[in-house]
């Protein structure tokens, strides 16, 4: 049986598109770098079916908008077949997510969940992100119960662990006492 564990949820799938059997999704991650590596010919999703996760090997990823991509499974040739994944979740194998490859992320939200640290204190866990403004924020529950916002931009972010989802940033000085 395939462990959960090891993987991460990336999104969910919607409806299809055409009649050849690709599938839209709403996707946290940009999966064109993993495509693109000759090494990972047989890149493999899963799919949520009843709380088992169901490998479907990835033939083709298309970015379609911001928040969308268009998937082509293999052995998904109609829009029928395409039909019956509509709703379901769909997981990446952390190892890929691992690789820290440039450019696999593209939702900030992907970040949520993971621990915060500044230096080696931890601040606590990201419970959402707001990017609605210039200004992206982090909104974090700290280990007290209290919710803070802090700054969340690149230059801030000293390291991020995707294995330990642990992320360590720079946060201005005096900016937790407030």
């Amino acid at each position: 049986m395939i462990d959960k564990n090891q993987f991460d949820l990336i999104g969910k799938l919607s409806k299809p598109h055409g009649i050849s059997g690709e599938i839209n999704a709403k996707l946290s991650v940009d999966l064109s770098p993993l495509l693109e590596d000759k090494e990972n010919s047989s890149v493999f999703l899963m799919v949520e079916f009843n709380n088992l996760l169901v490998p479907f090997r990835l033939l083709g990823y298309r970015d379609k908008g911001e928040e969308l991509a268009l998937l082509k499974f293999k052995d998904i040739d109609t829009k029928e077949q395409a039909m019956e994944l509509v709703g379901l979740s769909v997981y990446l194998s952390k190892t890929y997510l691992d690789s820290e490859e440039e450019g696999v992320v593209k939702d900030l939200q992907f970040f949520v969940g993971f621990d915060l640290f500044d230096e080696d204190k931890r601040i606590g866990k990201i419970i959402d992100i707001d990017d609605s403004t210039l200004n992206t924020l982090a909104l974090i529950a700290t280990p007290s119960g209290e919710e803070v916002m802090v700054p969340f931009a690149e230059e801030l972010i000293k390291d991020i662990d995707l294995k330990s989802r642990k992320m360590n940033l720079t946060i201005p000085s005096g900016l937790l006492d407030l």
